[in-house]
């Protein structure tokens, strides 16, 4: 019993002299992640390689914890920061899915067809991940492919992404982008000479933008059309002057989201461009100090006549 005792009081007395282990090193802050992100501010990243990309996508992944949005599968293309005048800074980080078939869950309603699909990920000042409300995704159009893009200044507010873009036919070459707090809003397309266009949203497939089966029109466009923000006026504008033609009659068996999505639309803009209020508003704007906006609503006044 002895040797017993002693033998306890001997491993005791070792274990004494142990030194503990280090606490496990804490896991990043968002700010200390930003703070790695920053790294590649206001670059073209797509020309990283592949382990450059997954060293960006790791620290989007840590940031936002969830592998769903938008990292994934995609390249990397810009870290931006959003500054604006007495506004807390924003970034945005801009990724790029190549061209694809991507089906809904019934396999009957094809998005994005053919055309590079362009995610934003928005992050508040202190790298925390906003959500849908600061980000969403765009189609470039049919046979998009992103060539490069860049901040405007605003001086409204935030900065204005600028995309260049190949597109097929119509050819968006140029689309202008403002984060709202609630998504991202198409304010602007020109075509390879400058000039202002129409959307055109006579397929599901043939538009630019974000994606209006997902999120449908503008709130408010009537009151959009007399809003102080420069950019609800613009978005509700591009909306309105889009290119349409009446819903094809579908087989109630074979209908889906966005057969029932384009038939409300169209009328819903059937009764918009119709309406006195309206088009005295769109007048009124056809004649505004505001190029963009009279450009704009002169594109509006035109789908009226049609």
């Amino acid at each position: 019993m002895r040797g017993v005792v002693l033998a306890v009081v001997g491993l005791a007395l070792a274990g004494c002299g142990r030194v503990a282990a280090p606490p496990a090193p804490a896991w990043p802050t968002d700010a200390e992640f930003l703070e790695q992100l920053q790294v590649y501010r206001d670059r073209d990243l797509g020309e990283l390689s592949d382990d450059e990309q997954e060293e960006v996508r790791t620290i989007l992944r840590s940031m936002i914890r969830n592998t769903q949005a938008g990292v994934d599968g995609r390249r990397i293309r810009y870290v931006w920061a959003m500054e604006a005048e007495g506004q807390p800074t924003e970034w945005v980080v801009v990724t790029t899915l190549a061209p694809e078939v991507t089906l809904n869950d019934a396999n009957d309603l094809i998005l994005f067809m053919d055309t590079t699909a362009v995610r934003f990920i928005a992050f508040d000042a202190e790298g925390l991940w906003k959500g849908d409300n600061g980000g969403g995704h765009v189609s470039l159009g049919p046979k998009g492919k992103l060539k490069s893009g860049r901040l405007m200044p605003n001086p409204d507010g935030y900065p204005i992404i600028v995309f260049e873009a190949e597109t097929g036919r119509p050819n968006y070459a140029r689309q202008y982008y403002a984060q709202t707090g609630n998504g991202t809003a198409l304010i602007r397309i020109e075509d390879p000479a400058g000039k202002a266009m129409r959307n055109d949203y006579r397929t599901f497939d043939s538009d630019c933008g974000p994606n209006r089966i997902a999120i449908g029109p503008p709130s408010d466009v009537e009151g959009a059309l007399s809003s102080l923000d420069r950019t609800r006026v613009l978005e509700a504008l591009v909306w309105l002057g889009g290119q349409r033609r009446p819903p094809p009659e579908v087989d109630p068996d074979k209908e889906n989201p966005g057969h029932r999505m384009y038939a409300v639309e169209y009328q819903m803009i059937k009764g918009l461009l119709t309406k006195p209020s309206v088009l005295a508003k769109l007048k009124e704007l056809s004649a505004d100090k505001d190029p963009w906006v009279r450009e704009q609503a002169t594109l509006a006044l035109t789908a009226s006549q049609k």
